[in-house]
């Protein structure tokens, strides 16, 4: 993928924290780093530079999305979710207020009704002093030729 959307390891549920973390760590450096599976690369599976990661529910967000004209679909498909939000009274009055509030305060940041908010994190844009993506990709063909390299030793051994 180009983009990836995950929860942010900070805040949240155990599960969730450890989720948003797992993403973060897989998505960079690890999914343009040969090393780190080589059993994937027996397999045909490529290293892949993924440009973007947002992060659902930051405490700091940077990039937001207006969902204006799709509140209420969010809102009926967490209805849907009767096992995690409630029901009835409960999830009015819990969960789905609450969201409602959370991306309508996002979308005062943008001056819309309502809008997701993400922490965005960009990986596509060259580092200070790198003047275009050949030096990147001048690099990774150099590690990606010492590491079958290595790997052809380890064979041979």
């Amino acid at each position: 993928p180009t983009t990836v959307f995950a929860g942010d390891g900070y805040i949240n549920h155990p599960d969730h924290r450890a989720a948003g973390e797992a993403a973060l760590y897989a998505t960079f450096p690890s999914s343009e780093s040969r090393p780190i599976f080589p059993e994937l690369l027996a397999e045909g599976y490529e290293p892949h530079k993924v440009g973007e990661l947002l992060l659902n529910l930051s405490m700091n967000p940077n990039h937001f999305v207006d969902i204006s004209d799709t509140i209420e679909q969010k809102i009926d498909s967490l209805r849907a979710h009767a096992s995690q939000i409630g029901s009835g009274e409960d999830a009015e009055n819990g969960a789905l207020k609450w969201i409602r509030i959370r991306n309508a305060e996002g979308g005062k940041e943008v001056g819309v009704g309502y809008a997701e908010h993400f922490k965005l994190m960009k990986f596509d844009v060259p580092r200070p002093g790198m003047e275009a993506d050949e030096t990147v990709d001048a690099a990774q063909e150099a590690m990606t030729d010492a590491t079958n390299e290595a790997a052809a030793e380890g064979e041979s051994a």
